[in-house]
């Protein structure tokens, strides 16, 4: 009662990173209408895909992409520990979880209570760095590899999954395998410029003008 929903909800432009095989894409996805996105590189907005996705009765995901459409699901939802894992058209796709031990950051949403080391300070892999309050519990935070922690953010901070307590300079970095981000062009059915991308393909607005009228309702113009 008296609340309002946090901004982010009418947030339209997500930033997306998965990693696959040993690279990591950055992504950025717009969502341009109820069931309509575009997907791009996020150091490259220039170039991008576009998608439609639907939700199933059965929990599942009809993807329409590059005059395709594919039945996904996911069969493990996204950890820091395990990663993700989704079903496309019968195939398994397992996306890694991100290890950058140079990195803390919080599983969970919270509070941060206490910091265990102070700036500047050297810490041992295993060892307890911060304390978090999460629902009424005390649960510590550990490091993962050793070297000299730097903080970024205070004590008190409500904290949401995912954010960045602080970072750690590592005493031995060339013993961590670090993945590489990828660049380039991608080679993805219906990847086209943003220009070519503007209007639906002209197979559709002869063969089925009253998809063409939805998209057109659907899709924002461009200030």
């Amino acid at each position: 009662k008296g609340q309002l929903p946090p901004r982010t909800l009418l947030t339209m432009k997500h930033k997306i990173e998965l990693i696959l095989s040993g690279m990591k894409y950055k992504l950025s996805c717009i969502c341009n209408g109820p069931d309509r996105f575009s997907i791009s590189l996020s150091d490259d907005e220039s170039n991008k895909v576009s998608t439609t996705v639907r939700v199933l009765s059965d929990g599942g995901y009809l993807i329409a992409i590059g005059g395709q459409s594919y039945v996904t699901y996911v069969t493990a939802r996204n950890s820091a520990s395990t990663g993700m894992r989704i079903n496309v058209a019968g195939a398994s796709v397992a996306f890694s979880p991100d290890y950058d031990p140079t990195s803390l950051r919080s599983d969970v949403a919270g509070k941060l209570v206490k910091k265990l080391k102070p700036e500047g300070a050297h810490v041992k892999k295993g060892e307890a760095y911060a304390e978090i309050e999460v629902m009424k519990m005390f649960m510590p935070l550990k490091v993962e590899e050793s070297g000299t922690i730097s903080w970024r953010q205070n004590e008190g901070a409500s904290l949401q999954a995912g954010d960045l307590l602080a970072e750690v300079e590592l005493d031995n970095p060339e013993n961590v395998a670090m993945v590489s981000v990828f660049e380039g062009a991608m080679n993805v059915a219906g990847w086209t410029s943003t220009a070519a991308a503007a209007a639906p393909a002209p197979s559709i607005a002869k063969t089925r003008p009253h998809l063409a009228f939805r998209y057109a309702l659907e899709t924002p113009k461009a200030a």
